[in-house]
């Protein structure tokens, strides 16, 4: 995932922005980005900040 606009995002891996196992979802800055790991599910939603 790349971050390529100009608001920073947070990613999750659920449908609905909720954690998985406690564990809050990936800030990615504006510009930078994000490799999800091969033996984890994908990124389904994401959450703008501004």
């Amino acid at each position: 995932m790349e971050n390529n606009t100009l608001v920073d995002i947070v990613l999750y891996r659920t449908e609905d922005c909720g954690k998985v196992d406690k564990a809050d979802g990936i800030y990615v800055a504006t510009t930078l980005s994000n490799v999800t790991a091969p033996r984890t599910l994908s990124w389904r939603s994401f959450r703008v900040i501004h």
